[in-house]
């Protein structure tokens, strides 16, 4: 089980966010494309962070 999480540079939660899909399960190897949205005016900057933290795994951070 995968959860995403859409962050700012301080590591707050961007609200509100639409996930295409938030909690997902993928097996090892495998990928998914989840669309994101988000009003401008809940991002102060534009460099967004997404956090996905699965189940026995570490979490991780990508920021764009």
């Amino acid at each position: 089980m995968v959860r995403l999480s859409l962050l700012d540079q301080h590591g707050d939660r961007v609200l509100p966010t639409i996930y295409g899909d938030n909690y997902l399960w993928l097996l090892p190897g495998e990928s998914r494309t989840v669309t994101l949205s988000w009003p401008a005016s809940a991002l102060g900057s534009n460099r967004p962070v997404l956090h996905a933290e699965a189940y026995n795994s570490p979490p991780v951070m990508s920021r764009s």
